[in-house]
């Protein structure tokens, strides 16, 4: 399986995600909710922990800008920044797909079978094969050592 067809076969979808968690890649799309700002923290700490073996489905995935800091301590002002990303954005997936490094699938989801179905679908359909890493380039640095 290669994560990124997946991703692309979710592309037109709200809030499509892709992430590294633990060694696996995590593919969603549809969260179930999203939270823009500061309002992050009380949304992570709200959700409880999920048991099991997928924790990822149902739990939150997002960006946390560096300066979403200056929420929780004092620092100096950030220079603005009008086209910059929110200080945080976190959208909450029930529905995810779970990619080991071999190319493996797994779909989970909060909502059984049924939520789960038309992820396995297009993840199906994205089914490409892993290409295997490649050693045979030599890699060479035109910067010496003391330089660098």
């Amino acid at each position: 399986m290669d994560p990124p067809a997946l991703l692309s076969e979710l592309i037109e979808r709200p809030y499509p995600a892709l992430v590294r968690h633990g060694g696996r890649t995590i593919v969603a799309a549809d969260p179930e909710e999203v939270v823009v700002g500061p309002a992050a923290w009380e949304a992570l700490a709200s959700t409880p922990q999920r048991p099991g073996p997928w924790p990822m489905a149902g739990g939150w995935m997002g960006l946390l800008a560096y300066e979403l800091a200056g929420t929780v301590e004092r620092l100096p002002a950030p220079a603005p920044d009008p086209g910059g990303p929110p200080l945080a954005v976190l959208a909450r997936y029930p529905t995810v797909a779970s990619i080991d490094p071999d190319g493996r699938c797994t779909v989970a989801s909060t909502r059984g079978q049924a939520g789960a179905a038309e992820l396995a679908r297009l993840a199906e359909r994205a089914r490409l094969p892993v290409p295997e890493p490649t050693s045979s380039a030599r890699v060479t640095t035109s910067l010496p050592g003391r330089d660098y």
